[in-house]
Formats: C-alpha cells, structure tokens, sequence
C-alpha cells in the first residue's frame, strides 16, 4: 500500500494521468499547462520540450509541453509517443523517447534546406524548398518576418555583421534584404554561369559565388567584382570565407579542394581529385583546419601539415557541418537523419542526435556556441543546446546503447515479442537501473520499426 514515487512538480490541478505500456514510465496533464513524464520513482524520466510558433521555454524538470491547460494525456501502444489534449480544443502528438535538449520551431510544412544564426545569436533565418525566407526569434521561438517566395529554392541564407540577410536562390541569383523592407534592396541576377554554391563573408564585405570556371568574390556594398578566382574544369560545390576574410577554400564534385589568397588571387593550397563529392566546408577557429563533408564521411583538413583525416560516421551524404567558436568540437548532419558531435583534438564521435524525421539539410553554429540550430525535410527548426554537461549527458546515453544493443537484438533475434523481451531484460542480472531503461527504450523502438530509440545512439 506504499507509494512508489511522489510527484511534486506541478503547481495546479493534475487533470490526467497515464502509464506507458511497460509500466516504466506515468505521463501527466495538468492545469498549469505542463505536461510531464516520470519514472515509477518519481524522477522525471527525460527532456523533451515541444515548442510551436507561439515558442516555448526549458524549465529544470522534464517538461514536454507548456502552452495552455491540459485536458487529457495517453501512451501510445508501443510507449514511443505521447498524446495530449489542450482546453482550447487542440491536439499534440510528440516523441516520448527523445533524449535531446531540444526546440522545435515548425513553418508551415515545406522542406527547410539552410538556415543562418545573426551575429548577436538572437535571430535565426530558414530558407525553404518553396523559395520562402523566414526569420525567427531564437529565444522565443515566433516568426518575426516571412519574406519571398524567392524564384526557386533557398539555396543558402547568411547575415552580415550589421543584420542584412543574404538569400541564394536555385535559379543563380542572389538577394540582399535589410531589416525594414519587404523587398529586397539588393539582386544579384545569375547568368549562364549559374551560381553553384555562394558564401558572405564574415564581416560583411565580400560576398563569392560560383562561377563556370571558379568563384568571382565581390564587394557585398557595391556589388563591383573584386577578383575573379580561376578553377577551370571543376564544378564547385561549396565555399567557405576564414574568419579574417583573408582566405577562401572551395570543394568542387570530384573532391578537388582549392584554397586561395582574398586580396591577391594567388591559389595557396590545392588536393588534386579524391573522388569524394564536397558538399559542405568549415573554417576551424584557428583557421588552421577545414573540415568538409563528402558521402558518408567527415573529413579534417590540417593545412600545415597538409593531411586530410577521416572521422565517417554518417550513412549517406553529409549536408552541412559547423565548428563551435573555440574550434574544439565539429558537428556535421547528413540523410541519414543524423547530426553528430566530434571532438576535433581527439575525432571522437561525441554524441549523436537524433530528432528529424527526414533528411537534415543545415547547421548553423550560435556565436556564444551556445545552441546549434538545424533545419531538414520534416519542416523543423531545431535548436539544441550544447553546452558540455549535455553533450557528456548524450555521450554516456550512447555508450550505454552501445552496451545493450546486442542483447536487445539477440533477444529479438529469438523470436520473441515486446513483452518477452521487456520481461527477458528485466531478467537479466547484468542491467543496472541506468542500462534497464535504455534496453527497454530501445527494444520498444525495434519493435515500432526504428533502427535506434531517438537520442540513445
């Protein structure tokens, strides 16, 4: 007749209580306007917040919602999604296995292919398949200004030091927007040299893009070419300023990379043809390494020493990838629905978060390092936080389904059902408390039909 846990966390009426199929796990409603999910101990059990157009905020518990009062809340059958429903008549469905800190920003269904953080890390721009800009509050999550439809594809988007936004379409031509005009104030109309890939500079001044034959670096201003850099034969695919706008590197479809001198042309560094596909660059801190990505691998470029590592990791093509400020972490996301954490000094693969549900098209780094904001097919944005503790946090959540995986699979394996397998692990004298949850986590996400329970790779 003893209470298993106390729940203490919410501050009005509980108006709904549910228990997840496996009896591990109680998800509750309440006036507040909360929605939490708890172990049988009464710990809170992860952290997941969802957050809509209206934003939505962390708070120290593990909260999965917090948007108006709560009517009624209940598992899925397999224990992996959670859905509840508001007063006003509305209704959520959300992951309940997710181990990330993250946000969820939503627009209005299209593909999101790029997405760029200001220089003060309070807005972020999002550019989609529709040819749509959005630009969104990064702390409170709104939409603060909807700008296009743009002709084609947003290709890439960026912002100047002083908060222009500069947009790349799929048709070659490039637009400048200020922060009081709808329109833009300026165009950069493409030609038969259709732009491939274009990058603004750090401090807003130059401005490269893609040409037939290599990459023209233009005064952003004035739009008058400064230099014309010659890559005869390579078909260019991204290109990337370092920090003092003193060099570029491009990567081009053969796996050529060029590295080349802003002010005087001068081509400094070249690899000849790797085969590897280049479809994202980054600039280290330092800039004394770049990292590119190519099909299913991370590669680190030591400029001085002039040798290229491979870190892996992904399962298909990798879209984007960005350095922390203090260049000690890389993270890069690909098709494989993935974003992975490296530590630079060590290429250790750190954490991997898993949160969309398609392809992830762009990453772009807060300048406290702060958050990493990523954008892919499913229509999110989604800012994670990234400091240390949370890394540590998710590389230990990898580590331990590291450890039970095979167990998992081999109980599967045997033929035997959900039940028989959460009872098996239950069983099983080798599971702690910690490694229990996560086996039970990941064989509920086997048996819905995912390869890896959100968050736990």
């Amino acid at each position: 007749g003893a209470p298993l846990g106390v729940f203490l966390e919410h501050t009005a009426q509980v108006s709904s209580l549910a228990i997840d199929p496996n009896g591990s796990r109680v998800v509750s409603g309440s006036e507040d306007g909360s929605v939490r999910i708890w172990d049988l101990e009464g710990r809170a059990a992860r952290k997941v917040p969802e957050a809509t157009r209206g934003g939505a905020a962390w708070d120290d518990s593990d909260l999965l919602w917090r948007e108006g009062p709560v009517a009624a809340v209940t598992f899925h059958p397999l224990g992996d999604r959670v859905a509840f429903c508001l007063r006003d008549g509305s209704m959520r469905v959300v992951d309940a296995l997710a181990d990330e800190p993250v946000t969820v920003l939503r627009g209005q269904g299209a593909k999101i292919l790029c997405v760029a953080f200001d220089a003060a890390g309070e807005r972020v721009a999002t550019g989609t398949h529709g040819g749509s800009l959005w630009i969104w509050d990064a702390e409170q999550g709104e939409v603060l200004r909807a700008l296009g439809p743009l002709p084609g594809r947003v290709l890439s988007v960026g912002f100047t030091p002083d908060g222009r936004l500069v947009a790349e379409s799929d048709d070659g031509s490039l637009r400048v927007f200020d922060a009081e005009h709808e329109d833009p104030v300026r165009v950069f109309p493409g030609s038969v040299r259709t732009i491939g890939c274009s990058c603004v500079s750090p401090r807003g001044r130059f401005l490269a893009t893609s040409t037939g034959d290599g990459l023209d670096v233009l005064h952003l201003e004035s739009g008058e070419l400064l230099r014309h850099l010659t890559a005869p034969g390579l078909v260019l695919s991204a290109v990337r300023f370092d920090a003092d706008e003193s060099r570029i590197a491009a990567g081009a479809s053969d796996g050529t990379l060029c590295l080349w001198d802003v002010e005087t042309g001068a081509l400094l560094q070249r690899t000849e043809r790797t085969g590897r596909y280049v479809a994202s660059l980054a600039f280290a801190a330092r800039d004394d390494k770049i990292a590119y990505g190519s099909r299913r691998s991370v590669w680190i470029w030591d400029l001085a020493l002039n040798i290229h590592t491979k870190l892996g990791g992904h399962d298909g093509l990798v879209n984007s990838i960005c350095f922390d400020p203090a260049g000690r972490r890389l993270f890069s996301c690909g098709n494989d629905k993935r974003i992975l954490v490296w530590d630079v000094a060590t290429n250790e693969l750190l954490a991997t978060l898993v949160a969309h549900a398609g392809t992830v098209d762009g990453l772009a780094m807060s300048p406290d390092g702060a958050r990493l904001a990523s954008v892919g097919d499913d229509g999110t944005l989604r800012l994670w936080e990234t400091d240390a503790e949370q890394l540590a946090r998710m590389g230990r959540a990898r580590a331990r389904h590291r450890a039970v995986a095979p167990l998992v699979d081999a109980l599967f394996e045997a033929g035997g059902t959900l039940d028989e397998v959460l009872a098996a692990l239950r069983r099983e004298p080798g599971l702690d408390a910690s490694l229990l949850r996560t086996a039970k986590r990941l064989a509920v996400a086997r048996a819905a039909g995912a390869s890896d329970p959100p968050g736990a790779k």
